[in-house]
């Protein structure tokens, strides 16, 4: 039977408590926090897919993009930019053709290095992320609308953290 006050993000959370206390016979504890972190991540990439479809952009491509832009000389290998966005080689030599094939990124040889490529923005990709770009700021201010600017401090600096303690784990 369906209970109206469970809410979809309620469903694997309740499973996950479910499963550990089989498997351990003990609460969740701190992997509750994984696993929300884990859910709120994937809500926020399937907006952000959501909001980038009409753009033909995956939000791989999209965070790749914005990525690029922010590079120090606006150019980074592919191995750097997986690096940067998370995704596996492979997976970022596939997101980069995408992007090449709609024009929004050239490949160009490293003038130091030729068996090297960097990637850049092409003056179309520019254009996309500066009609993009304004969309996507009012949409991160109403998913964070819910807390008071303090509580967003605090949270920026405590997943600021986890990630700082994460980076000398790997």
């Amino acid at each position: 039977m369906n209970n109206p006050n469970i809410l979809p993000s309620d469903i694997p959370l309740n499973s996950a408590a479910r499963a550990h206390q089989r498997v351990s016979g003990e609460p969740l504890g701190d992997k509750e926090i994984a696993i929300l972190l884990r859910l709120s991540i994937g809500k926020l990439l399937q907006l952000l897919s959501q909001r980038l479809e009409p753009y033909g952009l995956s939000s791989s491509g999209y965070i790749g993009m914005m990525m690029l832009l922010g590079a120090n000389k606006q150019s980074l290998n592919p191995s750097e930019l997986a690096a940067m966005i998370g995704e596996r080689r492979a997976n970022m030599t596939r997101i980069c053709d995408e992007l090449v094939n709609h024009g929004l990124v050239v490949r160009r040889t490293d003038p130091d290095d030729r068996r090297r490529v960097n990637l850049s923005l092409s003056d179309e990709g520019l254009a996309l992320l500066a009609t993009i770009q304004p969309q996507s700021k009012d949409e991160i201010e109403k998913i964070f609308a819910i807390f008071a600017p303090e509580e967003k401090r605090q949270l920026t600096s405590m997943l600021s953290r986890l990630n700082h303690h994460l980076d000398s784990m790997i």
